[in-house]
């Protein structure tokens, strides 16, 4: 029986070099307070405190979104970096704001930071569309 083939052959799809012994090492370290971080914020929200105030967890949860800046920055992906860390501040200028004009700030700076993080995953969507095809 004769194979099938597409009338359209498929581009190679080109790897990423693998990274460095050290690099996956930071990688696999910055998963350790991004998991955490992620518990607190988020236990946060269900008034389910471990320590301190609400407020003080909510803090120390947003303050692990640096492991996801830290993380990709790594990996040299810069603009996903900047945009947990303008998330991070944002979270942080939002929760201990005591006027409500810096929560504006606060809402237009974790904006910012959406924008560049959607902006990152729209190119590396693209890219991968264009590679396969």
């Amino acid at each position: 029986m004769a194979k099938k083939r597409s009338p359209h052959p498929r581009k190679s799809v080109q790897k990423t070099p693998p990274l460095s012994r050290r690099r996956q090492l930071f990688l696999v370290a910055a998963l350790v307070p991004v998991t955490v971080g992620l518990f607190l914020f988020i236990a946060s929200w269900f008034e389910f405190t471990l320590f301190g105030t609400p407020e003080s967890q909510t803090l120390a949860g947003a303050a692990r979104a640096g492991g996801f800046a830290l993380a990709n920055a790594i990996q040299g992906l810069w603009r996903l970096a900047a945009g947990w860390l303008l998330i991070g501040v944002a979270i942080w200028l939002a929760v201990s704001a005591t006027q409500p004009e810096l929560r504006w700030v606060a809402g237009a700076i974790g904006a910012v930071g959406f924008g560049l993080i959607l902006a990152s995953f729209v190119a590396r969507y693209r890219e991968v569309r264009k590679q396969s095809g």
